[in-house]
């Protein structure tokens, strides 16, 4: 007599906590909601959750995280979501990192959500100020003095606000007023930036690209500075175009506007990755990542008959069984057994046992194993 379902969910079940979790088994965390490339209105509220393939009584922290590393938050318990409020407009790269009991930790793959009006490859946050100051920061230097404001009836970009900065004592450099907010830049990739400014009197800014991150002598390197003179009777500044040289997570885009005391009025900052690359992987397409440099990849064609291809990945050269069990969990062939070096290989089984007698057709596992690795995943054998 055939096994009913419930009967394949139990030994399935069964198999893997054979295989399971407490001896290194890996695992993987993606981002559920929202779906890579959702659009969202300005200053929305917008509900992060995460899914892992590991029981929650196993899962440490995860943390969700955006643009290149920055933590938004870490969550200890289930459900695994946070509500980021009021965001600001820009377009947002957001990851999530599980951290299990043993401290183990793997990333999810990064998804894209927009938010308002941005341009394809927008840098930056809140351009526009519609969203109050967040994420600019006012940074003083020296003996420089200085306020800002949102003006909500702002009147030089499209949206209806805009920042004054009312200067009150400059200091003694160009940069002890700055306006500033993270930028990661990407070697290789141009960018380009533009900005809307109103002064009374002609008053020369700095555009800046400076590192936060100190090189071993303590210093500060600076990726670019580009002088721009703002007129009385001038709006609109820019484009101005760079190619960047250097990889740098750190960086921060920051104007430099102490030369002297005159007051501004700024809008519609933006900086354009004209190299940018839309991620168009759906959340339900994700690939699993795994942890510690190892991958066991879903077996092509599946399902199969007879044959099918079974691609695995190590970081460095170890000893690798890689195993086919039946739902019973007993092990119906070793088709690999031997030291592999580091990378991507494929091993073919052709559906028969240690026998050499075609098996019968049916769901199986497949597992590898090393000495600090093992994962498995399942295949069905048709007729």
């Amino acid at each position: 007599m055939k096994p009913v379902f419930g009967s394949y969910v139990l030994l399935v079940f069964l198999l893997l906590s054979i295989i399971g979790l407490q001896t290194g088994f890996a695992f993987s965390v993606k981002i559920s909601s929202p779906r890579n490339g959702r659009r969202f209105d300005s200053c929305a509220d917008i509900t992060l959750k995460a899914e892992a393939d590991i029981p929650d009584s196993s899962i440490k922290r995860i943390g969700f995280y955006r643009d290149g590393g920055r933590i938004i938050r870490s969550i200890r318990t289930a459900p695994w979501e946070y509500v980021m409020e009021e965001v600001p407009d820009g377009i947002y790269e957001i990851s999530a990192r599980l951290t299990n009991v043993n401290n183990e930790q793997v990333d999810s793959e990064p998804i894209q959500l927009f938010v308002g009006s941005v341009a394809d490859g927008e840098k930056l946050k809140n351009g526009e100020f519609a969203c109050g100051l967040s994420p600019w920061t006012l940074s003083l230097n020296g003996e420089a003095s200085a306020t800002i404001e949102i003006e909500p009836a702002g009147w030089l970009g499209d949206e209806a606000s805009m920042a004054f900065i009312y200067i009150d004592n400059p200091g003694t450099e160009n940069w002890h007023v700055m306006l500033t907010q993270p930028c990661p830049l990407d070697s290789g990739h141009t960018y380009e930036i533009s900005f809307m400014a109103e002064v009374e009197e002609t008053k020369n800014i700095g555009i800046d690209f400076q590192t936060t991150t100190p090189t071993p002598e303590g210093e500060w390197p600076v990726w670019l500075w580009q002088g721009v003179e703002v007129t009385n009777d001038t709006y609109e500044y820019g484009p101005f175009e760079w190619f960047c040289p250097v990889n740098d997570p750190s960086n921060e885009f920051k104007l430099a506007i102490s030369e002297n005391s005159q007051s501004i009025f700024l809008d519609a900052i933006k900086v354009i990755d004209k190299d940018w690359v839309k991620n168009t992987t759906d959340v339900d397409e994700q690939s699993v990542v795994v942890a510690k440099g190892y991958d066991l990849q879903q077996n092509y064609p599946n399902p199969f008959n007879p044959t099918t291809d079974i691609t695995f990945q190590l970081p460095e050269t170890e000893q690798v069984t890689l195993s086919i069990f039946n739902v019973r969990g007993r092990c119906v062939r070793i088709i690999a057994d031997g030291i592999y070096p580091s990378g991507m290989h494929t091993i073919s089984w052709d559906g028969k046992d240690v026998n050499g007698m075609s098996v019968p057709s049916g769901i199986y596992f497949y597992n590898i194993r090393t000495e600090s690795f093992q994962m498995s995943k399942r295949m069905v054998l048709i007729e």
